[in-house]
Protein backbone atom coordinates (compact mmCIF):
# COMPACT_ATOMS: atom_id res chain seq x y z
CA UNK A 1 0.00 0.00 0.00
CA UNK A 2 2.96 2.54 0.66
CA UNK A 3 4.95 2.21 -2.72
CA UNK A 4 2.93 4.71 -4.84
CA UNK A 5 4.83 4.61 -7.90
CA UNK A 6 3.87 0.65 -8.16
CA UNK A 7 0.32 1.60 -9.56
CA UNK A 8 -1.11 -0.89 -12.42
CA UNK A 9 -3.91 0.56 -13.98
CA UNK A 10 -4.55 -1.98 -16.06
CA UNK A 11 -5.76 -4.46 -13.34
CA UNK A 12 -9.44 -3.52 -13.56
CA UNK A 13 -10.34 -5.44 -10.53
CA UNK A 14 -7.46 -3.90 -8.39
CA UNK A 15 -8.98 -1.08 -9.56
CA UNK A 16 -12.47 -1.63 -8.68
CA UNK A 17 -11.15 -3.00 -4.80
CA UNK A 18 -9.56 0.84 -4.72
CA UNK A 19 -12.37 2.66 -5.18
CA UNK A 20 -14.34 0.29 -2.90
CA UNK A 21 -11.94 1.11 -0.03
CA UNK A 22 -12.05 4.75 -0.60
CA UNK A 23 -15.36 5.29 -1.05
CA UNK A 24 -15.67 3.09 2.37
CA UNK A 25 -13.24 4.81 4.13
CA UNK A 26 -14.73 8.57 3.65
CA UNK A 27 -18.60 7.27 4.04
CA UNK A 28 -19.23 8.23 0.50
CA UNK A 29 -21.25 6.88 -2.32
CA UNK A 30 -22.71 8.55 -5.70
CA UNK A 31 -25.37 9.78 -5.94
CA UNK A 32 -27.46 7.38 -8.55
CA UNK A 33 -29.04 10.38 -10.70
CA UNK A 34 -25.72 11.64 -10.98
CA UNK A 35 -24.04 9.24 -11.77
CA UNK A 36 -27.12 7.49 -14.51
CA UNK A 37 -26.99 11.43 -16.40
CA UNK A 38 -23.02 11.03 -16.52
CA UNK A 39 -22.92 7.47 -17.92
CA UNK A 40 -25.81 8.48 -20.89
CA UNK A 41 -23.52 11.21 -21.43
CA UNK A 42 -25.74 14.27 -20.79
CA UNK A 43 -22.91 15.68 -17.73
CA UNK A 44 -19.92 15.50 -20.00
CA UNK A 45 -18.07 18.43 -18.25
CA UNK A 46 -18.50 16.98 -14.97
CA UNK A 47 -14.72 15.91 -15.14
CA UNK A 48 -13.89 19.41 -16.93
CA UNK A 49 -11.61 21.71 -14.93
CA UNK A 50 -13.09 24.27 -13.93
CA UNK A 51 -10.38 27.07 -15.15
CA UNK A 52 -10.75 25.69 -18.42
CA UNK A 53 -14.46 24.92 -19.24
CA UNK A 54 -16.89 27.07 -16.96
CA UNK A 55 -19.03 24.39 -14.78
CA UNK A 56 -21.26 25.47 -11.97
CA UNK A 57 -22.39 21.78 -10.31
CA UNK A 58 -22.82 21.07 -6.49
CA UNK A 59 -21.36 17.43 -7.24
CA UNK A 60 -18.28 17.32 -5.10
CA UNK A 61 -15.22 16.45 -6.88
CA UNK A 62 -14.49 13.21 -5.09
CA UNK A 63 -18.27 11.72 -6.78
CA UNK A 64 -16.38 13.15 -10.09
CA UNK A 65 -13.33 11.30 -9.61
CA UNK A 66 -14.87 8.03 -8.85
CA UNK A 67 -17.36 8.89 -11.96
CA UNK A 68 -14.04 8.99 -13.89
CA UNK A 69 -12.80 5.55 -12.64
CA UNK A 70 -16.35 4.07 -12.92
CA UNK A 71 -16.76 5.32 -16.52
CA UNK A 72 -13.17 3.36 -17.08
CA UNK A 73 -13.75 0.24 -15.65
CA UNK A 74 -17.32 -0.19 -17.73
CA UNK A 75 -15.42 -0.17 -20.69
CA UNK A 76 -15.69 -1.31 -24.00
CA UNK A 77 -19.05 -0.29 -23.72
CA UNK A 78 -21.91 1.66 -25.58
CA UNK A 79 -23.84 2.13 -22.90
CA UNK A 80 -21.40 4.42 -20.19
CA UNK A 81 -19.98 7.52 -21.59
CA UNK A 82 -16.06 7.87 -21.43
CA UNK A 83 -13.47 10.45 -21.35
CA UNK A 84 -10.25 9.05 -21.97
CA UNK A 85 -8.39 12.48 -21.68
CA UNK A 86 -9.66 13.26 -18.01
CA UNK A 87 -10.30 9.67 -16.96
CA UNK A 88 -6.38 9.37 -17.96
CA UNK A 89 -5.47 12.51 -15.62
CA UNK A 90 -8.07 11.24 -12.36
CA UNK A 91 -7.66 7.40 -12.49
CA UNK A 92 -4.05 7.59 -11.01
CA UNK A 93 -4.57 10.22 -8.52
CA UNK A 94 -7.74 8.32 -7.63
CA UNK A 95 -5.74 5.16 -6.61
CA UNK A 96 -2.69 7.68 -4.87
CA UNK A 97 -5.50 9.17 -2.89
CA UNK A 98 -6.58 5.94 -1.92
CA UNK A 99 -2.84 4.40 -0.55
CA UNK A 100 -2.20 7.67 1.60
CA UNK A 101 -5.61 7.51 3.17
CA UNK A 102 -5.03 4.35 3.92
CA UNK A 103 -1.96 4.89 5.27
CA UNK A 104 -2.97 8.10 7.43
CA UNK A 105 -5.90 5.97 9.19
CA UNK A 106 -3.50 2.98 10.16
CA UNK A 107 -1.07 6.12 11.54
CA UNK A 108 -3.58 7.97 13.35
CA UNK A 109 -2.66 11.61 12.31
CA UNK A 110 -3.39 14.54 14.52
CA UNK A 111 -5.57 16.88 11.73
CA UNK A 112 -6.48 14.17 9.17
CA UNK A 113 -10.45 13.85 10.14
CA UNK A 114 -10.63 17.66 8.93
CA UNK A 115 -8.61 17.13 6.10
CA UNK A 116 -11.24 14.44 5.12
CA UNK A 117 -13.83 16.46 6.23
CA UNK A 118 -13.45 19.23 3.30
CA UNK A 119 -11.43 16.71 0.91
CA UNK A 120 -15.66 15.37 0.66
CA UNK A 121 -17.22 18.35 0.86
CA UNK A 122 -14.93 20.61 -2.07
CA UNK A 123 -16.78 21.17 -5.20
CA UNK A 124 -13.58 22.42 -7.15
CA UNK A 125 -11.04 20.99 -8.80
CA UNK A 126 -7.95 23.21 -7.36
CA UNK A 127 -9.07 23.08 -3.54
CA UNK A 128 -9.68 19.33 -3.75
CA UNK A 129 -6.51 18.71 -5.61
CA UNK A 130 -4.54 21.11 -3.01
CA UNK A 131 -6.13 18.61 -0.10
CA UNK A 132 -5.06 15.28 -1.88
CA UNK A 133 -1.59 16.27 -2.80
CA UNK A 134 -1.24 17.41 1.14
CA UNK A 135 -2.20 13.99 2.08
CA UNK A 136 0.11 11.83 -0.88
CA UNK A 137 2.87 14.48 1.14
CA UNK A 138 2.31 13.35 4.90
CA UNK A 139 1.45 9.60 4.17
CA UNK A 140 5.11 9.55 2.38
CA UNK A 141 6.64 11.22 5.59
CA UNK A 142 5.58 8.83 7.47
CA UNK A 143 7.53 6.29 5.41
CA UNK A 144 10.73 8.31 6.44
CA UNK A 145 12.56 6.47 9.70
CA UNK A 146 13.91 9.42 10.67
CA UNK A 147 9.98 10.96 10.79
CA UNK A 148 8.57 10.31 14.71
CA UNK A 149 5.70 12.55 14.87
CA UNK A 150 3.59 13.77 12.01
CA UNK A 151 0.40 16.17 12.30
CA UNK A 152 -2.11 18.30 9.59
CA UNK A 153 -1.78 22.15 11.30
CA UNK A 154 -5.30 23.39 11.83
CA UNK A 155 -6.53 25.34 9.21
CA UNK A 156 -7.52 28.58 10.47
CA UNK A 157 -7.69 31.16 7.49
CA UNK A 158 -3.95 32.23 8.02
CA UNK A 159 -1.25 31.99 6.02
CA UNK A 160 0.54 28.88 7.48
CA UNK A 161 2.39 25.55 6.67
CA UNK A 162 0.17 22.36 6.25
CA UNK A 163 1.93 19.83 7.90
CA UNK A 164 4.45 19.93 10.92
CA UNK A 165 6.40 16.57 11.06
CA UNK A 166 9.46 15.61 13.86
CA UNK A 167 11.92 14.79 11.84
CA UNK A 168 15.68 13.55 13.88
CA UNK A 169 14.19 15.18 16.58
CA UNK A 170 13.19 18.66 15.22
CA UNK A 171 10.46 20.27 14.44
CA UNK A 172 9.59 20.40 10.35
CA UNK A 173 7.29 22.45 8.92
CA UNK A 174 5.95 21.79 5.67
CA UNK A 175 4.01 23.66 2.84
CA UNK A 176 2.74 21.91 0.22
CA UNK A 177 2.41 23.44 -3.48
CA UNK A 178 1.15 21.78 -6.69
CA UNK A 179 1.60 23.10 -10.06
CA UNK A 180 -0.55 24.98 -11.28
CA UNK A 181 -2.56 22.87 -14.23
CA UNK A 182 -3.55 25.99 -16.91
CA UNK A 183 0.66 25.49 -17.17
CA UNK A 184 0.49 21.91 -17.48
CA UNK A 185 1.87 20.94 -20.77
CA UNK A 186 -0.73 18.58 -21.67
CA UNK A 187 -3.45 20.69 -21.75
CA UNK A 188 -1.27 23.42 -23.92
CA UNK A 189 -0.79 20.41 -25.86
CA UNK A 190 -4.51 19.77 -26.12
CA UNK A 191 -5.36 22.81 -26.52
CA UNK A 192 -3.41 22.94 -29.51
CA UNK A 193 -4.26 20.12 -31.17
CA UNK A 194 -8.56 21.24 -30.78
CA UNK A 195 -7.50 24.68 -32.58
CA UNK A 196 -5.65 22.52 -35.11
CA UNK A 197 -8.67 20.78 -36.00
CA UNK A 198 -11.39 23.18 -36.23
CA UNK A 199 -10.76 24.20 -39.63
CA UNK A 200 -11.20 20.42 -40.87
CA UNK A 201 -14.25 20.03 -38.64
CA UNK A 202 -15.66 23.48 -40.00
CA UNK A 203 -15.06 21.44 -43.50
CA UNK A 204 -16.78 18.03 -42.31
CA UNK A 205 -19.90 20.35 -40.94
CA UNK A 206 -20.21 22.01 -44.50
CA UNK A 207 -20.11 18.79 -46.14
CA UNK A 208 -22.17 17.17 -43.62
CA UNK A 209 -19.93 14.71 -43.51
CA UNK A 210 -20.09 12.04 -40.84
CA UNK A 211 -16.39 11.13 -40.48
CA UNK A 212 -13.99 9.22 -37.77
CA UNK A 213 -10.71 10.94 -38.57
CA UNK A 214 -7.75 9.75 -36.29
CA UNK A 215 -4.55 11.64 -35.98
CA UNK A 216 -1.32 10.72 -35.03
CA UNK A 217 1.45 13.48 -34.44
CA UNK A 218 5.26 12.45 -35.02
CA UNK A 219 5.96 16.26 -34.02
CA UNK A 220 4.52 18.84 -31.76
CA UNK A 221 1.27 19.83 -33.49
CA UNK A 222 2.07 23.62 -33.64
CA UNK A 223 4.60 22.92 -36.65
CA UNK A 224 1.60 21.33 -38.45
CA UNK A 225 -0.41 23.80 -40.59
CA UNK A 226 -4.38 23.85 -40.24
CA UNK A 227 -5.06 23.64 -43.85
CA UNK A 228 -2.43 20.96 -44.14
CA UNK A 229 -4.13 18.74 -41.98
CA UNK A 230 -7.69 19.58 -43.36
CA UNK A 231 -6.09 18.93 -46.69
CA UNK A 232 -4.31 15.66 -45.94
CA UNK A 233 -8.04 14.18 -44.08
CA UNK A 234 -9.89 14.89 -47.29
CA UNK A 235 -6.98 12.75 -49.56
CA UNK A 236 -7.61 9.70 -47.32
CA UNK A 237 -11.18 10.34 -47.04
CA UNK A 238 -10.88 10.68 -50.89
CA UNK A 239 -8.96 7.42 -51.38
CA UNK A 240 -10.18 5.38 -48.50
CA UNK A 241 -6.64 4.69 -47.46
CA UNK A 242 -4.28 5.82 -44.51
CA UNK A 243 -1.62 8.59 -45.35
CA UNK A 244 1.77 8.12 -43.37
CA UNK A 245 4.05 11.54 -44.01
CA UNK A 246 7.05 11.91 -41.70
CA UNK A 247 5.25 14.62 -39.19
CA UNK A 248 1.52 12.66 -39.15
CA UNK A 249 -0.17 9.86 -40.22
CA UNK A 250 -4.07 10.20 -40.73
CA UNK A 251 -6.78 7.85 -41.28
CA UNK A 252 -10.52 8.33 -41.68
CA UNK A 253 -13.43 6.09 -42.17
CA UNK A 254 -17.27 7.32 -42.74
CA UNK A 255 -20.00 6.68 -40.12
CA UNK A 256 -23.50 6.43 -40.56
CA UNK A 257 -24.98 10.09 -40.31
CA UNK A 258 -26.94 10.92 -37.49
CA UNK A 259 -28.39 14.58 -36.00
CA UNK A 260 -26.60 15.56 -32.96
CA UNK A 261 -27.00 18.70 -30.70
CA UNK A 262 -23.78 18.76 -30.19
CA UNK A 263 -20.60 17.31 -30.26
CA UNK A 264 -20.32 13.42 -29.19
CA UNK A 265 -17.34 11.07 -28.56
CA UNK A 266 -17.42 8.12 -31.26
CA UNK A 267 -18.46 5.45 -29.73
CA UNK A 268 -20.37 6.64 -27.14
CA UNK A 269 -24.00 6.31 -25.68
CA UNK A 270 -24.79 9.59 -27.06
CA UNK A 271 -24.53 8.65 -30.61
CA UNK A 272 -26.50 5.40 -30.45
CA UNK A 273 -29.05 7.10 -28.29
Amino acid sequence: MSDFSNIDLSDKKILEESIGRLSLMLGISVDPKVRDSFFRGEEQALLSYEKLESIKSEVPIISRYLLGVKSYLAQPSLTHYYDIFRAGRIIPLTVALERAISILLQKDIEGLEGRLKRLTSEITFDSFESILFELVVAAKYTSLPRCSVLRFVEENGRLQPDIEATINGEPHFIECKKPDRRNDASIVLRDTVRHKIKSLLSALSVDKSCVVVELTFHVHPAEISDDRIKNLATVSLRTEASLVEPDITISTRRISPKTLKDYALFPSPGYFA
